[in-house]
């Protein structure tokens, strides 16, 4: 688990995600330094309180190494934002990110490379058994862990792959999962539609994850680090779009 540096409290990966929490590399690893950071949780996160709401981060290793998170626009609740896999992802692995579905309503545009979207349905009499969790927010006022729920059995219902310039929808009902083969760079655009359910936390993945950390995940960049790689797939003309 990570922790503040400040008070010692325990830093969940939603609270980095949404902004909330920070955690920016403030050393670089070098001939005579070692990788050093800074980790502040929403309370001593001073440069929070003078920013809106909505204010997403720039993230490397967002969910999984080697995938990182940059948010364009936030407007009416709903955000847009770019990932981008680096040919070091790990998002070829299995259960690289465990299947779940979402509170919105989806748009995926691919911008670069191949998408894997893997869908699934819950199936008690046909299907493959996974652990089923519950994640357990500390913004919910949770302990920041994964909680067991014990077994569900899920079939593929669906197996998708999307080339560079194709979009498809995703409803918030679905169970789901992306990959993006091994060496392979791959970006996306996400786009939200207004909230449709409120948040489950239901996850089903094939790994034990009652021990999962966000060491390593959820690294604030700066806005120079974050538009090196905007500008391999965007163009940008007063506000970054798309350059095809």
């Amino acid at each position: 688990m990570i922790k503040c540096d400040v008070c010692g409290k325990f830093v969940s990966y939603e609270s980095l995600e949404k902004g909330e929490a920070r955690r920016i590399m403030i050393t670089p690893d070098s001939a005579y330094s070692s990788e050093e950071y800074e980790t502040l949780c929403k309370n001593h996160n001073v440069k929070l309180i003078v920013e809106s709401v909505g204010n997403m981060k720039n993230l490397l290793n967002c969910h999984c190494v080697g995938v990182h998170s940059f948010p364009l626009e936030y407007e009416d609740g709903r955000y847009k934002r770019v990932f981008y896999a680096d040919k070091n992802h790990e998002l070829y692995k299995d259960s690289a990110i465990a299947i779940h579905s979402h509170h919105v309503d989806l748009k995926i545009t691919v911008l670069k490379g191949q998408l894997d979207n893997k869908v699934y349905a819950l199936d008690d009499q046909r299907g493959e058994e996974y652990n089923k969790y519950r994640w357990d927010s500390h913004i919910s006022g949770g302990c920041g862990k994964f909680i067991s729920l014990g077994k569900q059995n899920l079939s593929l219902t669906r197996y998708e792959s999307y080339d560079s310039g194709y979009s498809f929808f995703l409803r918030s009902d679905l169970l789901h999962t992306v990959f993006v083969p091994e060496n392979r760079v791959c970006s996306w655009l996400v786009e939200e539609f207004p909230a449709s359910k409120p948040y489950d936390g239901i996850n089903y993945s094939k790994v034990n994850l009652e021990n999962w950390t966000a060491e390593g995940l959820y690294i604030e960049c700066d806005d120079q680090t974050a538009n090196k790689y905007l500008s391999e797939i965007l163009v940008y003309d007063g506000k970054w779009k798309s350059n095809s």
